[in-house]
């Protein structure tokens, strides 16, 4: 290439002859404008089309400089060059941020809906401790209908009895927001009777298929209603018939107890939600919580549960007294932020419950986990044992 022989005054003759480009808008008003016209394309899904123009201009000015010669860059050129520079980095710099600004609303868009089916999920607290408030809790099949998960809704209305909000909550559970199935229980209504027993009545023509299903809607009716403390439930077909199930043959006055000796797994559902449940009681076969603790360790393939507690951790126990248990954790095992950490602590305080126990002191453990004072001055702090579990909501109509 050929060396410019333009003398610095004949490049600046030529620049002054140049139609003078003034353009009087603010930056917000480009900034707006821009905006709009952005929001405008996007409805056509043109909006990559906005990198066309600031590209160009940036060629242009890069040209224009390599033609002005290296001489140009000091003084006056030097400066006139700058201001070209600068006004198509900034053009790109605008196109870019409207360009992110466009990709991210659609972005947002997209989420959206998914967010919103599953905010109710999010929103699971694993363990009811408040003494005041009233609550319900219902046996709802998984998915595979292998196990029962336990969720508990919170109420204040004086006017509606527990029994009652049970028949309304099971019509209208959107059980697949939650990852759970349709129960069964939907097509039953629960009464009181006198004794503190409850009369569970299934229509004439009910039928369950399989034992899956049968074991499903008895451990179902046992789980929602032993903690309410009822002492056993009486199932009956409308016209006054006996229920028959498989496995099970014609069914007795089903007991209910708070306390069935059962460990405490994980579930896992298909939307990510996380459940804390108990074994079947059909199946754990438990005589003592050393050995709750042990099973709590490994998987329940057939039951669709995870271990609530490291199969590598040693955990000791003892009794203070015939209510108060006592954990012990190797030191500096226990971390507070670990979330498995965080569930175990939860899922042995159920699996007490089941046990009897009224608290559990824990030894080597943070001071504050799973929103619980594990430790007051140093010193272990006795925890009181849930009320119930798995506390959801969703809005339900009269």
């Amino acid at each position: 290439m050929k060396k410019s022989e333009w003398s610095d005054k004949q490049l600046e003759e030529l620049l002054e002859q140049l139609p003078q480009v003034k353009d009087r808008q603010t930056p917000d008003e480009l900034y707006r404008k821009i905006n709009a016209r952005m929001q405008d394309e996007q409805v056509r899904r043109k909006s990559p089309k906005v990198w066309v123009l600031p590209s160009i201009a940036a060629v242009a000015a890069v040209l224009l400089i390599m033609v002005m010669g290296p001489s140009f860059l000091n003084g006056t050129g030097g400066t006139q060059d700058s201001a070209i520079e600068e006004s198509a980095s900034e053009s790109e710099t605008a196109a870019l941020e409207n360009s992110s600004l466009a990709d991210d609303e659609t972005g947002i868009a997209s989420t959206e809906e998914s967010t919103e089916l599953r905010m109710a999920t999010q929103e699971i607290n694993h363990l009811v401790i408040q003494d005041a408030e009233t609550y319900v809790t219902l046996g709802i099949p998984s998915i595979g209908a292998n196990t029962i998960i336990p969720v508990t809704y919170m109420y204040d209305d004086p006017n509606t009895s527990s029994l009652d909000l049970v028949n309304q909550l099971f019509d209208q559970f959107p059980y697949e927001e939650f990852g759970l199935s349709g129960s069964l229980l939907s097509e039953v209504t629960f009464e009181e009777m006198e004794g503190n027993k409850v009369l569970v009545t299934v229509p004439t023509d009910f039928t369950v298929n399989g034992s899956a299903q049968s074991q499903a809607l008895y451990e179902g009716i046992q789980e929602t209603l032993r903690w309410m403390n009822y002492s056993e439930a009486i199932l009956k077909k409308e016209d006054g018939s006996q229920v028959e199930l498989d496995n099970y043959g014609p069914i007795d006055p089903i007991p209910l107890s708070p306390t069935m000796n059962q460990g405490y797994f994980l579930h896992i559902t298909e939307t990510g939600s996380t459940y804390i449940v108990p074994s079947s009681p059909q199946s754990s076969g438990l005589t003592s919580i050393e050995e709750a603790f042990n099973a709590m360790k490994t998987n329940v393939d057939n039951f669709e549960l995870q271990p609530s507690i490291p199969a590598d951790l040693t955990i000791e126990t003892s009794e203070l007294d015939a209510d108060s248990l006592s954990v012990t954790f190797p030191e500096n095992m226990i971390n507070q932020e670990d979330l498995s950490h965080d569930l175990m602590i939860k899922a042995i305080l159920l699996t007490a419950k089941e046990f009897g126990y009224a608290d559990v002191t824990f030894v080597n453990t943070p001071e504050i986990m799973a929103g619980l004072q594990l430790e007051v001055n140093g010193e272990p702090n006795p925890i009181p044992v849930p009320k119930a579990l798995n506390q959801i909501y969703f809005p339900i109509s009269e």
